[in-house]
């Protein structure tokens, strides 16, 4: 099966690594983000978790990927016996009580409540790397309820070799005696750090409060102004991006090699201002056959911005039925390769990553019916395990036959509501599969996972 790469800037920039990322990411549930996956062999993700069920099955999940390790160890600021408090909800557990007063004041909080307590042992990630032989820890994601400056600390050593650094940080207290985020603010500047963006910002309502009301939010990005409907609540916590000095303030003697490799890291998380312009100054000093894949990669980061621009100009509310072939050449997504034509129609397959998506012209509302056309998948563990989103929302699709394979069809639930005025579908998928390991007489080792032929959306009935 001969299919060639779509231009993607991550691609074409990870065969300029002559060393491959390594990516910590400590509290891993759930598994990684799924960006280092476009990075393929370029990229070591190494998950800490201390739930042993749950690193167990993501070990399983990704059995024979060894682009990617999951350690059942939980990580403080030296390594030692320390309390671990069972919350209702388990993925809230931390080495800190809750606080009584936030949990039973906020009902959106409630699963954090107390039911039990274990004795855990800690290890510094310092300690860790030194056992083995890890001497360089690019990017970090850290979300360890209430305990990520304890792992910072856990981590001085460390972070002298890390850009980028994603951490949870608490604004008001879920957590008994943890660092707000004035504390690691003041940690991570003193490591040479500085801050870049917050997200994700979660807001709790106390009992008692109305909370059907909505304002709005605005953001700037210097000229461009974003708003956007909110809702109620303190605010308690957030994503924080923090990124070395150097990598945020970038310089063209650091050498292309240094540049490029920060390119990276910063594109992989979506921060493609940085990344573009650390790969302009890395042209200065880069030799002519790598500015011509630097080049590449610009080119490919500026058709993706200049395609979703153009795509929300031409957006509408959707009425009626829109259908859209994947070898359209109005299609927009990314995670895909180039489509191949059958005798019944165009087709694309998913890869290298796990992710795929594709961007429609149109805003959708709750009752909207999806139905898209699957027509391969490279293992059946794929084809069970297939999930989708609409702009960031899950949505549950039932399957049935077709002549070309399988529709996966279901509505946008009720409560769906999304700012943006497009429509994302995003398509997950386990480990994509090379297509020589399914079939040992090819040669090719092309990583694939699940290949679509067509999306409709119908918009539900007028009220």
């Amino acid at each position: 099966m001969e299919i060639t790469a779509e231009s993607d800037a991550l691609v074409v920039l990870s065969r300029l690594l002559p060393q491959r990322l390594v990516v910590v990411d400590v509290g891993a549930r759930w598994g990684f983000a799924q960006a280092w996956d476009r990075l393929r062999e370029k990229c070591l993700t190494i998950g800490f978790e201390p739930d042993e069920e749950e690193c167990a099955r993501l070990t399983e999940l990704h059995r024979g990927d060894q682009r990617m390790r999951f350690v059942p160890v939980a990580l403080g600021a030296q390594s030692g016996l320390a309390t671990l408090y069972l919350t209702r909800d388990r993925k809230g557990c931390s080495i800190y009580p809750p606080a009584t007063e936030a949990v039973t004041r906020h009902p959106g909080l409630t699963d954090g409540q107390l039911e039990d307590t274990s004795v855990i042992e800690l290890m510094a990630l310092d300690d860790w790397c030194a056992a083995e032989g890890i001497g360089q820890v690019d990017a970090m994601k850290i979300d360890t309820q209430g305990s990520e400056l304890d792992v910072l600390r856990g981590a001085e050593a460390t972070l002298a070799s890390v850009r980028l650094i994603e951490v949870e940080v608490e604004f008001n207290e879920l957590y008994e005696g943890i660092a707000l985020f004035p504390v690691v603010d003041q940690y991570l500047r003193r490591q040479g750090f500085v801050l870049w963006k917050l997200g994700n910002l979660a807001h709790y309502a106390q009992a008692g409060m109305r909370t059907e009301w909505q304002t709005t939010e605005t953001i700037h990005y210097d000229d461009v102004t974003s708003t956007f409907p909110a809702g109620a609540g303190q605010l308690f916590w957030a994503n924080a991006v923090y990124l070395k000095r150097d990598c945020a303030y970038p310089d063209a003697e650091a050498g292309w090699q240094r540049l490029v490799r920060d390119a990276c890291i910063t594109s992989a998380h979506k921060l493609f201002d940085l990344s573009s312009l650390a790969l302009e100054l890395a042209r200065k000093t880069a030799p002519d056959d790598v500015v011509a894949e630097i080049d590449a990669a610009l080119s490919a980061e500026l058709l993706q911005i200049r395609r979703e621009k153009e795509l929300v100009e031409r957006s509408a509310e959707l009425t009626g039925t829109f259908r859209i072939d994947v070898a359209d050449p109005s299609f927009v997504g990314g995670g895909w390769y180039p489509p191949q034509v059958l005798h019944y129609g165009g087709v694309r397959w998913s890869g290298p990553g796990r992710d795929a998506w594709v961007d429609l012209p149109v805003a959708v509302r709750p009752g909207t019916r999806i139905e898209l056309l699957a027509v391969g998948f490279m293992t059946p563990q794929i084809a069970e395990a297939l999930a989708f989103e609409l702009n960031g929302v899950p949505v549950r699709l039932t399957t049935s036959p077709h002549e070309h394979g399988t529709v996966y069809a279901g509505v946008v639930p009720d409560g769906y509501r999304s700012s943006r005025r497009f429509t994302r579908l995003m398509m997950h998928t386990l480990t994509p599969v090379r297509w020589n390991d399914a079939n040992p007489e090819s040669d090719d080792d092309t990583e694939l996972g699940a290949a679509l032929s067509w999306i409709r959306l119908t918009a539900p009935d007028p009220d």
